[in-house]
């Protein structure tokens, strides 16, 4: 009976922290909703991280219980991240870029020792927070369309990832008027399926057709009522649609969600998929890292694929497969496929009412993203992952005892000191790291300023180099340095000591490669220390540098200026038109389409073709000028002189 006490007395103490902790998380991938592209710098995974250590902080008691009471579980969820870990220390081209990604599949196992942990934080919560989030973002999406802005996606970055948060919103407000129906659910049916609707998603509008037959099919095995929940459900959708076909007009309706409408659609995607396919073939174990595709997808792409801006493959499976590899596809679908596979287990064995519903849910909602992932991206989104690991939680657990944790074997106190205080020093690590990652900015930016003038003499250098050792895996501060010390280098290249630097530095970024594969900003600078001994080499390495990473605009840039040198323009021009030509710049907000173009001009100049420098400068000079009024536009990649 003591034990019974000291166990309550641990639940009444953590429910209340895990309750506000469960909030902050909420809170902050809401905060996240409109970031479908990966961050690549540790901004935004830092504070998720400290959330979740603040989390185990307060609450060591839940967690451990649930980890020893099921460890087998425990060892496999973590499989997964523990790949993608080691992946930021080997073949990632960003090493933050895989940490966040484990950070965000990581939420489903948290998700499920979250809820089990603390039963008094009920899983419709997590639903209810999830449909206000994309209820607020379908109101964004209407408002936008009153704005005229075609296919909108509210807060979020692409019209598809709306939809598909309309879908899951849609499926999960079913299983709530299945199970208590209310008013202001039907308003909220009615305008998730016109945002929805208005966002033209083929794949998120089938998508979400066949996850209700899988849901009403799993309701009916388990003869739960489900007839006049989908008549309701039914009859919304359908005046959705109507009301959507009106506000469009006759451009779209019932035609817009039609292959014959938007045929380029699907042949573009036929074309995404055979050149991720054949990304995959050239490196099939391991991949070429997280984050790669957009880096390795110019030299690939098909000359008839013209509709994308190269980002995504648009199909998640054989987008991971180009980037991790096989090992990399194996442990990511590991985590989804264990859950998947325990709330099915769940649900075969349950004969309570109020636990099967929760089961229908979980298993039609990962069909709908897994069926929408052939078409689009969106298993990258952190809050669909959050989502699908809560309704997964909440179904495996359903089903496990309600009583208070159970003891943790040897000696509690010593444990929890122990496991309190890794935690708080993993902690202080990532605030530090964090920190020093928001003060190099600034030391960037003047490093910028400075330029070529960059080097031992700057204040900034010593700077950036104090933080590089706060913040270890922060490439862009590894990047300015190794610059730094290329720039001195090259100053003091006529004495011993600056051949004798160069020599090091070639070293240095050999032997830091495995870390940075695929770096084209340290192989550039490399080239530039190569050019003071062997030319030929110099641009040898810049064109295997273009081979590998073609959009890397410094590369092609250093080569058209190295050919100058050596008074072959045409090869120049020819360097930089194939640049130009694979290019969609999107939303312009760096300089590098205008380097490319002035770096054009001066080549066509020095090679006597003044009509043609004429013309792009004209062209420059309208660029420059519209440049600041373009919100979203997708520039063709062939220019019409």
């Amino acid at each position: 009976s003591s034990n019974l006490i000291n166990s309550l007395a641990v639940k009444e103490r953590e429910g209340l922290a895990l309750s506000f902790f469960s909030c902050i998380f909420f809170v902050v991938f809401l905060c996240l909703l409109q970031f479908n592209a990966l961050p690549s710098g540790q901004l935004f995974l830092a504070p998720i991280l400290i959330i979740f250590i603040i989390f185990f902080c307060v609450s060591p008691a839940s967690w451990l219980s649930v980890i020893s009471k099921h460890r087998k579980m425990a060892t496999v969820l973590v499989i997964g991240p523990a790949y993608l870990v080691i992946s930021s220390l080997s073949f990632s081209y960003w090493p933050w870029l895989s940490l966040w990604m484990s950070a965000s599949f990581i939420l489903f196992p948290i998700s499920a020792l979250l809820i089990s942990s603390c039963r008094s934080i009920s899983y419709k919560y997590f639903i209810y927070g999830f449909i206000f989030a994309v209820f607020v973002n379908s109101l964004a999406v209407l408002f936008l369309t009153y704005q005229d802005v075609g296919r909108p996606a509210g807060f979020l970055d692409d019209p598809n990832l709306a939809a598909n948060f309309c879908s899951l919103a849609l499926l999960s407000t079913l299983f709530l008027i299945q199970d208590a129906p209310r008013k202001y659910l039907y308003l909220i049916i009615f305008v998730l399926g016109l945002a929805l609707f208005i966002s033209l998603s083929r794949g998120a509008v089938f998508s979400l057709v066949g996850a209700v037959i899988i849901y009403l099919s799993l309701c009916q095995y388990k003869k739960l009522p489900w007839s006049r929940a989908l008549l309701t459900f039914g009859l919304i959708l359908v005046f959705s649609f109507l009301v959507s076909s009106v506000i469009l007009g006759s451009q779209s309706g019932l035609s817009g969600l039609s292959i014959n409408d938007r045929p380029e659609s699907l042949s573009d995607r036929f074309d995404m998929w055979r050149s991720a396919w054949e990304m995959f073939l050239e490196h099939p174990l391991l991949g070429t890292g997280l984050g790669t595709f957009v880096l390795r997808y110019p030299a690939l792409r098909a000359p008839t694929e013209a509709s994308s801006t190269g980002f995504f493959a648009h199909n998640d499976y054989l987008q991971i497969l180009a980037e991790l590899g096989v090992l990399g596809f194996i442990a990511w679908f590991i985590i989804p496929l264990t859950l998947l596979v325990l709330a099915v287990r769940s649900y075969l064995q349950t004969d309570k009412k109020i636990d099967t519903g929760i089961h229908c849910l979980a298993i039609s909602a990962v069909s709908l993203v897994g069926a929408h992932s052939l078409f689009n991206f969106v298993m990258y989104h952190p809050v669909i992952n959050v989502f699908l690991g809560c309704i997964l939680g909440a179904s495996i657990t359903s089903g496990w005892p309600t009583s208070a944790p159970a003891r943790i074997p040897g000696n509690n106190k010593s444990s929890f000191f122990r496991v309190r205080a890794a935690l708080v020093s993993a902690l202080i690590l990532i605030s530090v790291s964090f920190t020093a990652d928001l003060l190099s900015r600034k030391s960037i930016a003047e490093a910028e300023l400075e330029g070529k003038s960059f080097g031992f003499q700057s204040d900034s250098y010593y700077s950036l180099l104090a933080l590089k050792y706060f913040s270890p895996l922060n490439v862009e501060i590894r990047n300015y340095l190794v610059a730094g010390d290329v720039n001195s280098a090259l100053h003091l290249a006529d004495m011993p000591l600056g051949r004798d630097l160069a020599g090091q530095i070639i070293r240095r970024i050999d032997q830091g490669e495995w870390l940075q594969w695929q770096n084209c900003v340290q192989l550039v600078n490399k080239a530039r220390l190569r050019w003071l001994t062997d030319e030929q080499g110099a641009i040898t390495i810049l064109e295997s540098v273009l081979a590998e990473v073609p959009n890397c605009i410094q590369a092609r840039i250093t080569l058209s200026e190295a050919l100058i040198s050596k008074k072959r323009y045409s090869d120049a021009i020819a360097v930089l038109n194939f640049g130009i030509d694979r290019f969609v710049f999107r939303e312009n907000s760096g300089d590098g389409p205008m380097v490319l173009l002035e770096t054009l001009i001066h080549a066509y100049r020095l090679s006597d073709q003044e009509g043609s420098a004429k013309a792009i400068e004209a062209y420059l000079q309208q660029f420059r000028r519209e440049r600041s009024m373009l919100q979203s536009t997708e520039w063709s990649r062939r220019f019409q002189l």
